[in-house]
């Protein structure tokens, strides 16, 4: 029992000298479980971040992970980057190699040997 009581004033010592914070916002009611059994469930209790990351934090949440029993935690910060231009581009295909005699020799050539080989990459 002396064990956990010096563990637990470490852990607290060490929490506050780097100045860190719950990123789950312990005030909440909520418990966030990780993994479910038939028998209970486990949960992390806490995820510490600096106040850098925290000013910048968007949400937490927890999300099925693909192939486990378990879930991820997902901590969603702003970045400092500016947005991308989301501009509609077009890709418009060169039409003009179609009238170059080598590019269509290449390609009949190809499509014959591809015809007969389905299982092979065709490479020029």
């Amino acid at each position: 029992m002396l064990q956990v009581k010096l563990t637990t004033a470490w852990h607290l010592q060490t929490v506050r000298g780097l100045n860190l914070t719950d990123a789950w916002n312990a005030h909440t009611a909520k418990t966030t479980y990780i993994h479910y059994t038939t028998k209970g469930a486990s949960r992390i209790d806490r995820i510490y971040i600096g106040n850098k990351m925290k000013s910048k934090k968007i949400g937490i949440e927890t999300v099925a992970a693909a192939f486990t029993g378990l879930f991820a935690v997902v901590l969603r910060i702003a970045i400092d980057a500016p947005l991308a231009s989301r501009e509609e581009v077009y890709w418009r295909m060169n039409t003009s190699v179609l009238k170059d005699a080598t590019f269509k020799h290449v390609m009949q050539t190809h499509w014959k040997n591809g015809k007969h080989a389905k299982n092979t990459t065709l490479t020029p």
